[in-house]
């Protein structure tokens, strides 16, 4: 299930990374969880030790993926602008060949607004209950991790029972191994235009080509990443 990949992270990025891990879940997250709190309740969160709703959670989850998918595209594609991408974003491109602790791996500007916002707003603005809010936190690091992981589960029983998503993981693995379109959800990409260039060369059954030594001359111009 492994990725075609170029060259993978060096060791003075991997410690880079493992600083920022460090860093954020021992220090950033707790403060910001601490100071967000009050904001959440503002908003209608009920307290912790309230029962937990059990009308509605599939909605809330529906809204939750809604605003993260709407959010993260539109805010990724900006910091892809001449403007916002050495400045904010070039940070996280560090990793041209991802691994999954990687998707945390941003400057606070874009981890704010790109990555924290979207995962939290469908939550927030409609006062989810707390263990909710959890709930579908864990599916969204799962989603991001998987997405930077470098593997695509493409057949695997987990894509069956949707608990992967191969196209998704091959989608953002090309994004960070040519730098430019597949920003995000597929279906945002598509109506967008900005997949364009990934299925003009072939898209997702190209990869898996590639991975598995077959290739055309149309994928060797494609800008894939090579085998190695």
């Amino acid at each position: 299930y492994k990725l075609p990949r170029r060259a993978g992270p060096s060791r003075v990025l991997r410690r880079r990374l493992v600083v920022s891990l460090v860093v954020n879940h021992g220090v950033t997250t707790p403060v910001s969880a601490a100071l967000a709190y009050p904001v959440f309740a503002y908003c209608g969160m009920p307290p912790p030790t309230a029962p937990v709703p059990t009308a509605g959670v599939a909605w809330a989850m529906c809204v939750a993926h809604l605003i993260n998918e709407l959010g993260f595209y539109w805010s990724h594609r900006a910091l892809h602008s001449k403007l916002l991408y050495k400045r904010v974003h070039a940070r996280h491109h560090a990793f041209v060949a991802t691994i999954a602790p990687a998707a945390e791996f941003a400057s606070f500007g874009e981890a704010l607004v790109s990555n924290t916002a979207p995962s939290i707003l469908g939550c927030l603005l409609f006062g989810r209950h707390l263990l909710v809010f959890w709930v579908w936190l864990a599916l969204r690091l799962q989603q991001t991790y998987e997405v930077h992981s470098g593997y695509a589960f493409h057949g695997a029983l987990t894509e069956y029972l949707l608990l992967t998503q191969a196209d998704a993981a091959i989608e953002h693995d090309h994004h960070h191994a040519v730098n430019r379109g597949c920003f995000g959800a597929l279906w945002l990409d598509y109506l967008c235009g900005t997949m364009d260039a990934f299925v003009a060369a072939g898209g997702g059954e190209a990869y898996r080509r590639r991975r598995e030594g077959f290739s055309t001359a149309a994928e060797e111009d494609s800008g894939f990443p090579e085998r190695t």
